[in-house]
Formats: structure tokens, C-alpha cells, sequence
């Protein structure tokens, strides 16, 4: 589950990324998958988030669906102000 969370955050990364600083910043390169992967990864090491290793697998599940529930929705709200802005 990790695995696919690293890849959707990478994913939502590359894509906010393309949609709101690349416009702006014109001169900012545009980032590939791989590149947006270990830049999330690189924030999530400075957020420093802690985790209590004795949690049942069913919180670690819910959790994991929270957090592509979370990521969906960030990518829907992201790709909506995106269209609005053009």
C-alpha cells in the first residue's frame, strides 16, 4: 500500500505542478513521474510524520483509502481551478 501511495503522490505532485507553477514560473522545467516521486518523498521526510508501528492492519487499511480518498480529491480540485483558470 505504500507503494501506491508514493505513486499517486508523485502523480498529484507532477500535475499540480504542470498546472499552477510551470504557468507561472515560465522558466521552471516541467517534472516527469520519477522526479515528482522523490521530491514527494523528499517532503514527506521534512513533514517527519510519525507512526505507531502496533496499529491494526483494518487502521492502516482505512487509513490508506483516507488517503487516496484525499489525493483524488486534491487531483479533482486542482484539475477544476486548472480548467477555470484557462
Amino acid at each position: 500500500m505504500l507503494i501506491v501511495t508514493v505513486i499517486v503522490q508523485g502523480f498529484l505532485f507532477m500535475k499540480l505542478w504542470l498546472w499552477f507553477i510551470v504557468p507561472v514560473f515560465t522558466t521552471l522545467p516541467t517534472m516527469n513521474l520519477k522526479q515528482s516521486i522523490g521530491i514527494s518523498f523528499v517532503i514527506a521526510i521534512l513533514k517527519n510524520k510519525v507512526t505507531n508501528k502496533e496499529r491494526e492492519f483494518e487502521e492502516t487499511a482505512s487509513d490508506f483509502g483516507q488517503q487516496m480518498l484525499y489525493m483524488g480529491f486534491g487531483l479533482l480540485l486542482g484539475w477544476g481551478i486548472y480548467c477555470g483558470i484557462q
